[in-house]
């Protein structure tokens, strides 16, 4: 396995995770406001690690895997300085790790 592959599939278990624990957060924080967003992101980040996965040579999907965890991360940046959760820092700490690692990615596709 290439350097470029083990790369790719770090940032795919990233994006997994990252949107296995957004499902997660309204079972155990409620369904608020954020508890909505959070679903939906969580939505979004497991999707798009599951079609980076399967379907990598598609360069908007590269794209897309940049921009979502970026909005990703200025919403919770925001929500982060509004109210302090220590989930939300573990995300928000995994958010520019999956951005740079796609950018590496779709860099040298």
């Amino acid at each position: 396995m290439e350097t470029q592959e083990k790369i790719n599939l770090l940032s795919v278990i990233l994006l997994l995770l990252t949107g296995i624990l957004h499902l997660i957060a309204p079972l155990i924080y409620g369904m608020t406001f954020e508890g909505m967003g959070m679903l939906v992101f969580g939505i979004i980040y497991t999707c798009l690690g599951i079609l980076v996965q399967l379907k990598s040579e598609i360069k908007i999907i590269g794209i897309l895997s940049i921009i979502f965890p970026l909005i990703g991360a200025i919403i919770g940046t925001i929500l982060l300085i509004l109210s302090f959760n220590a989930f939300l820092l573990f995300l928000l700490i995994l958010d520019p790790i999956i951005i740079l690692l796609r950018i590496y990615i779709c860099k040298q596709e």
